[in-house]
């Protein structure tokens, strides 16, 4: 080897010394602040200064090299800050009240056999009280809640009986784990479950106490209402993990809303009853027996409803009730005798038809009083009679006539006719005979003698009588 690569030899060490010194250097305030900590140096310096002695810790490098040096140095600096940290938090832990007993049961367990040679801790220690702090914060909520439900006096009989039936441990097992054996001890969430639980039953029983008080003090729905809470089917509902029974406080709940809806039905009820119109129908509601509790009481309201709707029809139907010539067909339309056949429906629309048959009545009888004061149209009135009696039906009839009904029309006969003068007897008797042989002719006919009958036909297709004819003869004879 030549002097230069030996001189290249020895820069290299040199460097690589600097490095590891410098290193050492930058590790060395590590371990200087590992044991200026008080609750490591006595784990770091017995590590340290037991090394290799019959007793010490084999699995403690110590500072035997410089890479246990480094190693030891880091580590104690770090586990020193983890433990400082939890040693300030422990204080907080023990003093909660919350966790001290479980804290006290998990340092007795972690005490001894848990000690982490390489680092000289005890880290399973370490967790345990972190993991009291986390279940500490958990706890904080939930026995805020416990405290509230302890405040309410309602439900201390309740937390009386479930601590009497279960033991202490029922609400107080994380608080102090020495009351229930490990074998029957429920996992912590259940018991934060419990608490809240409390609470939220508190405000429910301080919700349901109103309804309560309104159907016992009401005394319509009193005496169900305590039957109901004694029946064996309520009390079976009873759930005594929590101590609570759901099924009771519904039924409370249920009979408050029916206890409203009766309030609202009574009133509703007796104005349907003294109307008049719907009373027959309610009745008949009320008896029938398929037909019980809500379902009854909401078809009765929907009846009021429909009594509302009815009175604008019953306003519409006085006016043919009121007229006399309309409250018979009125009576025939609406049918209030069939309970059965006719609905709501029909006799609201009869109602609405005859009331426009009266207003078009009403409107006609000014102008048929005007033509029944004029006696030279006496002839005319005949004809638009017998008109409207064989082609526009009886109400036009009327209305053209201003006639109350069909069976009380006058006779076709006129007000006034004037009368031809009298013939001599000749004639008289020459009209006669050819009167005689028309009607002969006329019966035998074409038809074989029976033209008589289709005569007779065509005069009722006209709705002409036998004295009108007997007059236009007389009118053509002349």
């Amino acid at each position: 080897m030549t002097a230069l690569s030996e001189f290249i030899s020895f820069c290299y060490r040199v460097f690589v010394a600097c490095v590891e010194l410098t290193i050492d250097a930058l590790v060395l305030p590590f371990f200087l602040a590992a044991l200026l900590m008080p609750w490591r140096m006595p784990f770091l310096v017995y590590g340290l200064c037991t090394k290799g002695w019959p007793v010490s810790p084999d699995d403690f490098e110590g500072c035997s090299s410089r890479e246990n040096y480094r190693i030891t140095a880091v580590g104690q600096f770090f586990t020193g800050l983890i433990e400082g940290l939890t040693l300030t938090i422990t204080p907080i832990v023990a003093l909660s009240g919350l966790r001290t007993a479980k804290l006290l049961e998990r340092i007795k367990k972690h005490m001894r056999n848990d000690m982490d040679m390489d680092f000289m801790s005890n880290f399973p220690l370490l967790v345990a009280v972190w993991e009291q702090l986390y279940k500490l914060v958990l706890d904080l909520l939930p026995f805020g809640c416990l405290v509230l439900a302890f405040s309410m006096p309602w439900r201390w009989p309740y937390l009386a009986r479930g601590l009497s039936r279960h033991g202490a441990g029922w609400l107080f097992q994380t608080i102090c784990p020495c009351c229930v054996p490990k074998s029957k001890r429920k996992k912590e969430g259940e018991v934060r479950c419990l608490w809240i639980g409390q609470a939220i039953f508190g405000v429910c029983d301080l919700v349901t106490a109103m309804p309560l008080a309104l159907v016992l003090l009401s005394g319509l729905r009193t005496r169900k209402l305590l039957t109901k809470l004694r029946s064996k089917e309520v009390r079976d509902d009873y759930d005594e993990d929590v101590e609570y029974n759901w099924k009771a406080r519904g039924l409370v709940w249920k009979q408050c809303g029916s206890l409203c809806v009766d309030l609202v039905f009574v009133p509703l009820a007796l104005v349907v009853l003294l109307s008049g119109w719907r009373s027959i129908s309610l009745l008949t509601l009320m008896r029938d027996k398929e037909l019980k509790g809500m379902r009854k009481r909401g078809k009765a309201i929907r009846l009021f409803f429909h009594t509302l709707l009815d009175v604008p029809f019953i306003l519409a139907a006085l006016v043919p009730a009121l007229t006399p010539w309309r409250t018979r067909a009125l009576w025939t339309a609406l049918k209030l005798w069939d309970r059965k056949g006719s609905g709501a429906k029909d006799r609201r629309q009869a109602a609405c038809e005859q009331l426009v048959e009266t207003l078009k009545d009403w409107a006609h009888l000014p102008p048929a009083a005007l033509v029944l004061s004029t006696w030279w149209r006496a002839r005319d009135r005949a004809q638009a009679r017998q008109h409207h009696a064989a082609h526009g039906g009886a109400a036009a009839g009327r209305r053209a006539l201003a006639l109350p009904r069909d069976d009380a029309r006058p006779s076709s006969r006129p007000l006034w006719q004037p009368r031809p003068p009298l013939l001599p007897v000749a004639r008289t008797h020459a009209l006669a005979g050819r009167k005689a042989v028309a009607r002969r002719h006329t019966r035998r006919g074409s038809s074989g003698g029976r033209g008589w009958q289709h005569s007779r036909r065509r005069r009722r297709a006209t709705g002409s009588s036998r004295r009108e004819r007997r007059r236009r003869r007389r009118h053509h004879s002349r």
